[in-house]
């Protein structure tokens, strides 16, 4: 039912969250710059782990989310000490999950991996949100939008 796919919706939104305020939590509550360090170069390799097996879904909360949290962002002097390989490998990760151009680079990659895969759940709900919020039902005359209706339908057979 639609009140049990908002509930499952709500928990998977949580859970990112959940995630992402761990990852800052983790890194954050290390005193010494060392530890750090080794904080983020552990959550940089998670990430890459999760980006092997296909699960878009906790690299987006461990990379953007949680790495790329302002809070993190703003630890300058942990990320000096951050090594080349790492930042080369969070910054690839970064990129490929940008928002820019809709998600192009990360649709791309979804598109052509093998499954199984764990998307990114934000990305579909912005697609149906567009769709649903962005067409209206009727046109004038008070004819159904079939428009409306058939990418509901394409959007639907293309998430599987």
């Amino acid at each position: 039912s639609l009140e049990q796919s908002e509930t499952a919706i709500e928990k998977l939104a949580f859970r990112f969250n959940q995630v992402g305020n761990w990852v800052a939590h983790c890194i954050l509550q290390h005193k010494e710059l060392d530890e750090r360090v080794t904080a983020v170069h552990q959550f940089i390799l998670i990430a890459k782990q999760c980006l092997e097996y296909n699960n878009y879904s906790s690299v987006m909360a461990v990379v953007v989310a949680g790495l790329g949290s302002a809070p993190i962002r703003r630890l300058h002097k942990t990320w000096e000490g951050v090594s080349k390989y790492h930042v080369d490998l969070f910054k690839e990760m970064d990129s490929l999950l940008e928002s820019g151009n809709n998600y192009k680079r990360y649709r791309d990659r979804l598109s052509t991996i093998p499954t199984p895969a764990v998307p990114y759940i934000g990305v579909f709900l912005k697609d149906l949100t567009f769709i649903c919020d962005g067409n209206p039902d009727y046109l004038r005359g008070g004819l159904i939008n079939v428009h409306k209706r058939r990418q509901r339908l394409e959007f639907h057979a293309s998430t599987g």
